[in-house]
């Protein structure tokens, strides 16, 4: 998997806090759930330090067509085959978008201002962005490192990150109408990366 296990932690248990962690088995993948993430796993690449931290909080994991919500005022259990699965990496649509090295504060959260094939913007919040660590990936099992993350489709508010053993899906969103926001959404067009690289250069 190519996440950090420290932040799969934190959002696994911030999920549950707030009675908003959802996990179901479909067919050969766990779906996991929180607010504004999903992640589809094949259920043989889940590692054993990754399923211990579901374990901790639910229990046994679902069995194959089951699903639930969790949380500490919340044991229900929902029609698994009514979730629906995350998109194949392939079978987006949208552009691909890339990290800019700007970021936005607001409410208390940072948001990294992704850049799309097309010049167009996105935000996402840092700890989901930060959270895709290649050095996380099982290559002797076969893994392969996940390409840079693509919209599901051109109207979507939805980017996955995807490779052979799991797709990561985030909500792109940012909670603020000020400055910041006024300025990066005219930047549209601008090519940012290149003009990080020409001052680096």
């Amino acid at each position: 998997m190519f996440i950090k296990l420290a932040t799969f932690k934190k959002l696994v248990k911030t999920a549950y806090t707030h009675n908003r962690l959802v996990v179901c088995h479909v067919g050969e993948d766990y779906i996991i759930s929180g607010g504004g993430w999903r992640i589809q796993v094949d259920s043989a690449h889940l590692p054993n330090q990754y399923k211990a931290v579901m374990v901790e909080h639910i229990g046994d994991m679902p069995a194959a067509g089951e699903g639930f919500e969790y949380g500490p005022d919340m044991y229900q259990q929902i029609i698994a085959e009514t979730v629906n699965v995350v998109p194949e990496y392939d079978e987006c649509t949208g552009e691909v978008y890339r990290p800019t090295n700007i970021m936005i504060n607001a409410r208390g959260n940072t948001y990294v201002v992704m850049q799309g094939d097309n010049n167009t913007y996105l935000y996402v919040n840092r700890v989901l962005c930060d959270m895709v660590d290649n050095k996380c990936i099982n290559e002797a099992a076969g893994e392969y490192v996940p390409d840079f993350p693509k919209k599901i489709n051109i109207k979507s508010d939805r980017l996955v990150w995807g490779n052979n053993v799991m797709l990561l899906e985030v909500i792109t969103y940012c909670p603020i109408i000020t400055f910041e926001r006024w300025f990066i959404e005219r930047m549209t067009g601008f090519d940012v990366l290149s003009m990080n690289n020409d001052i680096l250069a």
